[in-house]
């Protein structure tokens, strides 16, 4: 799970929506969730057609602007927090080289 934020409540509101949907991507400001895009099947998929994703989605996007972030920011985040896309990706346990899968020092030494 990645979480990006300035308030500690707001982030901790977005986890507990994350856990109680199955995981996706959600908006929280001062307490109230904005939008969630749920993704149950391994947190990056969904049951729904597609119509659905897509209106959860241009939800999300609008909610998004709202904390005066990009429309395209989940994007991003989801590219790094995979450690099974190809190069270096950032884990929980820090980064990685997921060639060789070796951790890579986060201080040259």
């Amino acid at each position: 799970m990645a979480i990006i934020g300035r308030d500690p409540q707001d982030m901790f509101m977005a986890a507990r929506e994350l856990e109680r949907v199955g995981g996706g991507l959600t908006a929280v400001l001062n307490g109230q969730v904005l939008a969630t895009v749920a993704l149950p099947i391994a947190g990056l998929m969904s049951p729904l057609t597609v119509a659905d994703v897509a209106s959860q989605e241009t939800d999300l996007e609008a909610a998004l602007t709202k904390l005066g972030l990009p429309q395209s920011y989940p994007i991003h985040l989801l590219a790094m927090a995979l450690p099974v896309v190809p190069q270096i990706r950032l884990t929980d346990l820090g980064l990685v080289d997921i060639a060789s899968q070796q951790f890579i020092p986060a201080l040259a030494g």
